[in-house]
């Protein structure tokens, strides 16, 4: 019963108000009498399905006969002694109640609902048939048996053999399709481009008309990365798992540049004409992207982007950035650091969301004299800061500078580590710096300022090389 609730409760809720598609009466009957649930790539399925459902009717048909024949035996039996009265329901009915619910489902619910729902009349068709099986009647002759199970199995093989068919080329196809995988980086971004013919055709089985396994081809390549694809990345949706910060107010087919505040990595163009891809070169990729990777269906472009370049690094081998606004007044020695300062190949926030600079207040806890700690940068809860320096492979010592309180506490990754967890300031609030060590092997440090309170505050951070790696 919870289960059935909670569907209930779905198709109550998601069902009212906008967003709803309906099927034509015309569609859901011709769905209906071609079993098109069991249809996957080919018409031919088709065939299956009418033969499956004329050997059904005749089924309910013989079930009907038979329960009406025992009602009127029993009926002219009933004034006799001893025999006991007429029963109109049986157990097997309850299934027969279920399909005909379903069956009113079908015709009455919308196809696709708002927050994702789609598909629902072709979902509910399936169940409407099975639900029904158990209702008919199959106590025949021991021969005839026979005949019914050798139909059945029949029908499932010759279903088989065509799926097993269809299957045997398009895995051939998606593992030609998929065959760059391997040179897409981790944490990275992908947008396909594609003619949208070519997502309903295969060269092996032609034109497929009801199922499109080449839909979402570009999601082949975000499997088990951490790769984002852009053209599917639903946030705006309530149903969508992130809450996304760069609002879409419409999404675009597919393309390289979307809401999302940065160019895609990398870019799959999918069965394109040598045209289409001559324009996508000449108007949209230009000279940022470079072909890595061409097969006979597909080009795979990367956006080429600039090194890190940790040859900044100076001699002393020790570097103390301030964080603070953009007028801030900048201590001795010391590398200043805005809200505006993006990273391109040395140091600079990788954060798109808003930040801004501030400067501290009160009196400093803890804190070593040669560091910065009179002013800062804010984000909000909703906003982490990710600060990221290119630096030579090795070993360092790395002290960050955190403005904190009971209400503000905050935490800090760096590489992918937890390095700081939930950092409180000493008699209620202050300025408190927090040290680790970190091994750079990717000429990178990458470090992400996140809160569970209100805002973090970060005034800025030191880097002391304690040994440096000859691999490079």
């Amino acid at each position: 019963m919870p289960v059935y609730a909670a569907a209930l409760f779905y198709f109550l809720s998601k069902t009212q108000g906008y967003n709803r598609n309906y099927r034509e009466l015309s569609w859901l009957n011709e769905y209906l009498l071609n079993m098109k649930s069991l249809v996957y790539f080919r018409d031919d399925h088709q065939w299956i399905g009418r033969i499956l459902l004329a050997l059904l009717g005749l089924l309910l048909l013989v079930t009907f006969w038979r329960r009406i024949k025992s009602i009127l035996v029993e009926r002219q039996m009933a004034p006799m002694p001893g025999v006991r009265g007429v029963s109109f329901m049986e157990v097997e009915d309850v299934f027969l109640i279920m399909s005909l619910i379903l069956t009113f489902i079908y015709y009455v619910s919308p196809n696709h609902v708002q927050s994702g729902g789609g598909w629902i009349n072709d979902r509910v068709h399936i169940y409407l048939v099975l639900m029904l099986l158990p209702f008919l009647t199959v106590s025949f002759h021991l021969y005839l048996r026979y005949a019914l199970a050798t139909i059945l199995v029949g029908l499932s093989l010759w279903h088989l053999a065509y799926t097993l068919h269809d299957n045997y080329f398009l895995d051939r196809e998606i593992a030609e399709m998929t065959a760059s995988v391997n040179q897409i980086e981790e944490n990275s971004t992908l947008v396909l481009y594609l003619d949208k013919p070519g997502q309903k055709y295969s060269p092996a089985l032609g034109p497929i008309k009801y199922v499109h396994p080449y839909l979402h081809v570009g999601s082949y390549y975000c499997l088990n990365n951490r790769v984002a694809l852009l053209r599917n990345y639903e946030a705006t949706y309530d149903y969508f798992p992130v809450n996304y910060r760069y609002q879409m107010e419409d999404r675009p087919y597919s393309g390289p540049k979307t809401s999302y505040p940065e160019s895609a990595d990398y870019v799959l163009a999918w069965r394109m004409t040598a045209t289409g891809i001559e324009e996508l070169q000449r108007e949209t990729l230009g000279q940022d992207y470079q072909r890595i990777h061409t097969a006979e269906g597909y080009t795979l472009y990367w956006r080429d982007r600039p090194p890190p370049d940790p040859d900044w690094w100076p001699e002393q081998k020790d570097v103390t950035f301030d964080f603070q606004p953009t007028d801030g007044e900048t201590a001795a020695e010391h590398i200043p650091v805005s809200p505006t300062i993006r990273y391109e190949n040395q140091y600079g926030w990788v954060t798109r969301a808003k930040l801004t600079g501030g400067v501290c207040s009160g009196q400093t806890d803890r804190l070593p004299p040669d560091l910065v700690s009179r002013d800062m940068i804010t984000g909000s809860a909703q906003e982490d800061g990710v600060f990221r320096i290119a630096l030579p492979n090795g070993r360092y010592r790395v002290e960050c500078i955190f403005r904190v309180n009971d209400q503000n506490t905050v935490s800090l990754i760096a590489n992918g580590k937890k390095v700081v967890q939930k950092l409180k300031g000493f008699k209620g609030s202050g300025t408190v710096g927090q040290t680790y060590t970190v091994t750079i092997e990717n000429q990178q440090l990458t470090q992400i300022a996140y809160t569970t309170g209100h805002s973090w505050n970060w005034s800025g951070c030191r880097i002391q090389q304690l040994s440096r790696s000859e691999n490079q």
